[in-house]
């Protein structure tokens, strides 16, 4: 099932905002929820941990205790479904079972033992360490990011989680953190630099030595400063990883750009370096309006860069720039070198679109670079779009669409693709069905309900339809639910353990699809055959 939290942690957060949910005691009754909250690497029971059941079909309906000396857990409940939630000072808050955000409720009722669960929680993991300089002295005020390698999307991505300054020491210290693979990075200024301005009229200008005149490069575990040689971390549940940076300053970068201040106002470009999964924002530097018409940008080590220039609020296509010490100008380009596109949107049996529909492009790398919210006619235009291939995503806060065909400057496009070139104007009709139908199942092992199985929904072109997968984790009885399923052919299958299998990766999901079912989803139903577990 997938995941609903509740407020363990989070529902002093949610009264700030909004006046809480009335909870209320699910009622006693003859089925028992029981067992030990242990440690996940020691196995050892786990005293003073607070558990919470929950009633899957009235969310507000909760029982809560806390565990004695030996773990022990006890809940009296009604026949149902419930799902069942653990936190602990000092270990990961965790419901039953949980992969991701999916987890295993547990099913009461005549046949089901629920009455010698075990309940492992993982311990917090630590990262630490001192970020010191060329001297092996600390630097404080230091920005340690934070980032994780995710597989939830069915291909591996990683993402910063999380910041931390380092004290007066270069000390830093990041927890809790969950068992997983992580990429530590720094951003530093040395203290003792001085960034005179290049561009700056000569009654401003003033001599520095150029041994001040540095900044520290984004340097990344261990001690480099190229992203693809970024060494990665593993860390499971309990590890305290010590992890220490050493900073070597470079030349820092001038970047003059130039502007007619007549015609055009003032905005500076944005700069984008090589990160650990694709072009990432660089830090804003030092800019300077030194005189009308230039503008410069300094304080950053130098270095490859990607520059957009803007026009208005758009940015315009990238210049790749090798950066150096020495001054280099940066032409305004022509407005023309970005394209646009105009869009309409249809959406098969819906005459009337839900509020706040959303237009995405989507890169080669798997980014979004252009977004914007549709009109209640479906319809919006977006400027300043790189030349080059894009995905179409569509979406909703309440409903999933599938995009089903595209029709670019009146001509159909294969998939749901695009591609611009240089300062084109391009007209985009896409057609989009909602997702509306709910899948429901159960997965089986000779016969036998099966617990805990990744249960995916593999659709009939997985290369060209990725928003189209749906993911669900077997409950205790094994029984499974997928909403939000968009009508089409697909394979269903469940796995056993297959919680970090890149199941988006057409080579890697076809090897499971022989032992799948082939079903055609056209309305909410249940499948009347159970879905036999897979070994990994």
């Amino acid at each position: 099932m997938k995941r609903w939290v509740l407020g363990l942690v989070a529902v002093s957060a949610l009264s700030l905002a909004q006046e809480p949910p009335p909870f209320t005691t699910i009622p006693s009754g003859a089925y028992r929820i029981a067992g030990a909250v242990v440690s996940l690497t020691t196995g050892e029971p786990l005293a003073r941990t607070r558990v919470v059941v929950q009633d899957t079909k009235a969310r507000q309906s909760v029982q809560t205790v806390m565990t004695g000396d030996d773990g022990h857990f006890e809940f009296q409940v009604p026949a149902g479904k419930f799902s069942l939630q653990a936190a602990r000072k000092g270990f990961i808050a965790s419901a039953f079972d949980q992969h991701e955000t999916f987890s295993t409720a547990i099913v009461t009722g005549a046949g089901f033992d629920t009455e010698h669960l075990k309940f492992k929680l993982a311990p917090s993991g630590i990262i630490s360490g001192r970020v010191l300089d060329e001297n092996g002295e600390p630097v404080r005020g230091a920005i340690v990011a934070v980032s994780r390698e995710f597989r939830n999307s069915g291909m591996p991505h990683i993402q910063v989680i999380r910041n931390q300054v380092t004290d007066d020491l270069g000390q830093y210290e990041i927890t809790p953190l969950q068992a997983g693979t992580y990429f530590l990075s720094v951003h530093a200024e040395p203290w003792y630099a001085v960034h005179p301005f290049a561009a700056a009229p000569p009654e401003q200008t003033y001599h520095v030595d150029r041994a001040l005149d540095v900044a520290y490069p984004t340097t990344y575990y261990s001690d480099t400063t190229e992203p693809e040689e970024a060494t990665p971390i593993p860390l499971r549940g309990g590890d305290h990883a010590s992890v220490d940076f050493h900073l070597a300053p470079e030349q820092a970068i001038h970047l003059v750009y130039r502007y007619d201040p007549a015609t055009r106002s003032m905005n500076p470009p944005a700069l984008e370096q090589p990160g650990l999964d694709g072009p990432e924002s660089a830090e804003q530097g030092i800019q300077s309006n030194s005189s009308p018409g230039v503008l410069e940008i300094t304080g950053l080590a130098a270095g490859r860069y990607l520059v957009h220039a803007r026009e208005g609020n758009q940015y315009q296509s990238a210049t790749e720039m090798d950066l150096s010490g020495e001054a280099q100008e940066l032409q305004q380009p022509d407005a023309q070198e970005a394209g646009s596109i105009n869009v309409t949107l249809q959406v098969t049996g819906w005459t009337k679109l839900p509020p706040k529909m959303q237009f995405a492009l989507r890169n080669g790398r798997g980014r979004i670079s252009n977004f914007t919210e549709l009109d209640e006619k479906g319809e919006a235009k977006i400027n300043g779009v790189a030349h080059g291939k894009y995905e179409v995503l569509i979406g909703s806060n309440t409903t999933r669409f599938a995009v089903t065909r595209v029709v670019q400057n009146g001509s159909a496009v294969e998939g749901h693709g695009l591609e611009l070139g240089s300062g084109s104007a391009t007209d985009v009709v896409i057609t989009a069905v909602p997702g509306t139908a709910t899948l429901e199942g159960q997965v089986v092992r000779k016969g036998k309900g099966f617990a805990g199985a990744m249960v995916v929904l593999v659709p009939e072109d997985p290369e060209n339809h990725h928003e189209m997968f749906r993911r669900d984790q077997s409950d205790f009885d094994g029984t499974f639910s997928l909403p939000n399923v968009i009508p089409g052919k697909y394979t269903i299958l469940a796995i056993e353990d297959g919680w970090d299998l890149d199941w988006a990766k057409p080579a890697v999901i076809a090897s499971y699809g022989t032992k799948g079912k082939q079903i055609t989803v056209n309305k909410s139903d249940v499948l009347k055959d159970a879905v036999e577990v897979q070994p990994k």
